[in-house]
């Protein structure tokens, strides 16, 4: 909730500096396209939880609580947030010179600079890394057993950091 203040300065300075002017509808989009779709959410959980009498539903005064500290705390710091990033930006300042110039884009590219190669090798090859080491150790604390494979695991992080900054490397280009 405390970030929100980050949030909205954020959105209005950047909101600002590309001439954007509708900056109260951008502050509410900014305090709710998070929260929204995740009280959402979270509050079709709950209701499946009480409809079957789970302990693991939150009681309706605990719901409420959560609802006013979102209301009464986030809500407001990011409007003041917003307030004093519209006030406090300045103009848009780009890092290195820009030229009206148009740039011819190479059409025939090879298989693997294609869009839906890169999408695969960024997004499924991380996740299959990642979610290959995490069934083996939720497994482990599931099935209550001990996981000894921290070096694999490491390996796993290592090769994770490597692919993803390979990839960002290789995107910003």
């Amino acid at each position: 909730a405390l970030t929100s203040f980050i949030g909205g300065f954020t959105s209005a300075r950047l909101y600002r500096q590309f001439g954007g002017l509708a900056w109260v509808w951008n502050t509410v989009m900014t305090a709710i396209i998070f929260p929204g779709p995740l009280g959402c959410i979270f509050m079709w959980v709950n209701t499946v939880a009480w409809s079957r009498s789970s302990t693991a539903a939150l009681p309706w005064h605990t719901v409420m609580i959560i609802a006013s500290l979102y209301m009464l705390v986030s809500f407001p710091l990011t409007i003041i947030g917003a307030i004093a990033g519209r006030n406090l930006a300045t103009d848009f300042d780009a890092p290195c010179r820009t030229k009206k110039v148009l740039r011819q884009v190479p059409t025939d590219i090879p298989w693997y600079r294609q869009p839906m190669a890169q999408m695969f090798m960024a997004g499924f090859l991380p996740f299959s890394a990642i979610y290959i080491e995490l069934h083996y150790i939720f497994a482990s604390v599931w099935g209550h057993k001990i996981y000894t494979l921290f070096g694999i695991l490491f390996i796993a992080f290592i090769m994770l950091f490597i692919v993803t900054s390979f990839i960002t490397v290789r995107r910003s280009r």
